[in-house]
């Protein structure tokens, strides 16, 4: 099971598989969409519907499908509280970026991913050496989620445009 974060959606959109130069890469989630496998959670959905561009659009579209996960499930919200302690006991990072962090879609992609032993596909890194923000590879790491970036996940299910 993989969970796509926003980033992959807003750099595809903005620059390697952008609506006009490669098409193909939006039929490909489409069709990963259609599976059992390839999913997104619903605070990816409310970032991204925000906007007012061909993401957006796109994105609401696609609103009445299975794509995006709810996560208000007590076992996601668990995690989730568990993801907010250990940011707020951690010295490692500065609180600014522990709340913007936990502001956004991130920490609930990573909880989300957790509860569906699914891999997180995001085009963050994991940082140890981080501190002014936190980085989505450091939580996804700390809690034992696999993650991968776009150029991966391609790989892994053997798509080439």
């Amino acid at each position: 099971m993989y969970l796509i974060d926003s980033n992959i959606f807003i750099e595809a959109k903005n620059r390697y598989y952008a609506f006009d130069l490669v098409p193909s890469f939006w039929t490909f989630l489409d069709s990963a969409f259609a599976g059992t496998d390839v999913r997104s959670i619903d605070m990816v959905y409310a970032e991204l519907a925000n906007g007012t561009d061909e993401l957006a659009d796109w994105v609401k579209a696609r609103q009445s499908s299975s794509v995006f996960l709810d996560v208000s499930d007590t076992a996601t919200q668990g995690v989730y509280g568990t993801i907010v302690n250990a940011l707020n006991a951690s010295t490692n990072y500065k609180s600014p970026g522990i709340a913007h962090f936990l502001s956004g879609a991130d920490p609930w992609i990573v909880a989300k991913a957790k509860v569906i032993n699914a891999t997180v596909v995001t085009h963050e890194l994991y940082d140890p050496a981080c501190k002014k923000r936190v980085p989505l590879g450091n939580v996804c790491h700390d809690q034992g989620v696999p993650f991968i970036n776009t150029f991966d996940f391609l790989r892994t299910r053997g798509i080439t445009f």
